[in-house]
């Protein structure tokens, strides 16, 4: 066999055994928990992790018994059917609790350039209930400096690694000031008035593949993790960037009442 024949063939070997968050355009350019403890669902029932075409993609977070919020990002660029909920589960590896998806709505104001209104509901074909599994209520404040959200989900525990954790991860990260997060990412992207930061800079921090996942504080959702410098976790000068789910409060509660 020809050297360039052989080539190929490795590459496409290599193309078979890489996660789908790593493979798509649209999460390369993104961040999604390093330095997180190790969970069970019983602690955070309200996660779920969402699937496209059968592989792990993206968190997301149950708002009502046939609801699922998550970032617009993460089902942008599909189709309803492609994508799966399950709920319930500590490990990626647990079946229980499969919901298909209905349809899914994306915030009439996301843009897919600037992840401003990173946010979705997905509506599932059937009521997602049972053990472990509980509704969490959408937050009526904005969190500030020096506030810590709790961040959980699945997501890559190191920056370089290439296949998520088996078990749910949780962490605490510290709201940052505004101005100095937009100082980080001055010559990277905009971070707007509907955005916020969170880390420990140089430990704890979201990473790849936790895209959609919640951002807790006082028992309420608050954030939905959203994007990041590249594949950069953990890093002092690159903390994760969060939707305030308080600017887009209305347009969740609209379909809530309309359609969850």
């Amino acid at each position: 066999m020809h050297l360039k024949n052989m080539l190929l063939l490795l590459l496409l070997l290599l193309q078979n055994t890489i996660p789908a968050y790593l493979t798509s355009p649209d999460h390369i350019r993104d961040r999604r928990i390093v330095g997180g403890d190790l969970a069970k669902i019983s602690q955070i029932p309200y996660l779920v992790n969402i699937r496209r075409n059968g592989h792990f993609y993206c968190g997301g977070s149950i708002i009502s018994s046939r609801c699922v919020l998550t970032a617009a990002h993460c089902v942008d660029k599909g189709l309803a059917e492609d994508f799966v909920v399950r709920g319930g589960v500590t490990l990626l590896s647990d079946t229980e609790h499969r919901r298909m998806v209905e349809r899914f709505f994306i915030h009439t104001e996301y843009n897919n350039r600037t992840f401003e209104n990173d946010i979705a509901i997905l509506r599932l074909n059937a009521k997602l209930q049972g053990t472990n599994i509980q509704p969490i209520a959408i937050g009526d404040f904005v969190p500030v400096q020096g506030d810590y959200v709790q961040v959980s989900g699945w997501g890559l525990t190191r920056e370089n690694a290439i296949h998520p954790s088996n078990q749910m991860r949780t962490v605490h990260l510290r709201v940052l000031q505004q101005e100095k997060c937009k100082a980080f990412y001055d010559d990277y992207r905009n971070v707007t008035d509907t955005m916020f930061c969170a880390s420990v800079p140089g430990q704890r921090d979201a990473c790849l593949a936790d895209s959609g996942g919640p951002a807790v504080a006082r028992g309420r959702l608050v954030g939905v993790v959203s994007w990041g410098k590249r594949r950069e976790c953990g890093h002092f000068d690159s903390p994760g960037i969060y939707v305030k789910v308080y600017t887009a409060r209305k347009w969740i509660m609209n379909i809530l009442h309309r359609h969850c």
